[in-house]
């Protein structure tokens, strides 16, 4: 008895470290896309060995490689500074996550500063862009834990302010 004691301890041993292990590589892994980006070193080898159930190159849509993911988001073929990009906001208004539809805007903050943004496009997965890279697909928590440490916020444009009659 004592040995199957033993053996299912060092059993629920192991499944605890790998599922740490497995949190920590989730954590980590946006960082090394960023960074390969930043570095010109971003390989078709590398994004294959990516966990596509977490992240994707977005297919069919324009990498706009002029602009950085606020100017992404708004259509534009250049960076967009974070004080230009809430400007831009004035037309759209807050919603909660539970309301989010695809095409909705996705911000990610830190102390109401926007640090990313994002299109939603349901089913808990964002299309941006990081940095000058290609157009990702990602799960919405799959980004740096610093875009998300001030919460994420929707955004839907309100039709009836562009629209005056």
């Amino acid at each position: 008895m004592r040995k199957i004691l033993t053996f299912v301890t060092i059993i629920i041993s192991f499944l605890a470290s790998y599922q740490t292990d497995a949190r920590r590589v989730k954590v980590y892994l946006p960082d090394e896309i960023l960074a390969r980006i930043q570095q010109e070193h971003l390989t078709e080898e590398f994004l294959a060995s990516s966990p596509q159930d977490v992240i994707r190159i977005s297919e069919g849509s324009s990498p706009l490689n002029n602009s950085n993911c606020m100017g992404y988001v708004m259509g534009i073929d250049r960076e967009m500074r974070p004080e230009e990009f809430y400007s831009s906001l004035a037309g759209y208004e807050e919603i909660s996550s539970s309301d989010a539809q695809p095409g909705d805007i996705v911000l990610y903050t830190k102390s109401g500063y926007p640090l990313h943004a994002g299109i939603y496009i349901g089913n808990g997965w964002v299309r941006s862009k990081w940095d000058n890279g290609p157009v990702f697909e990602h799960e919405l928590d799959f980004v740096f834990l610093e875009w998300k440490a001030g919460g994420i916020k929707f955004y839907r444009v309100e039709i009836e302010k562009f629209f005056k009659y």
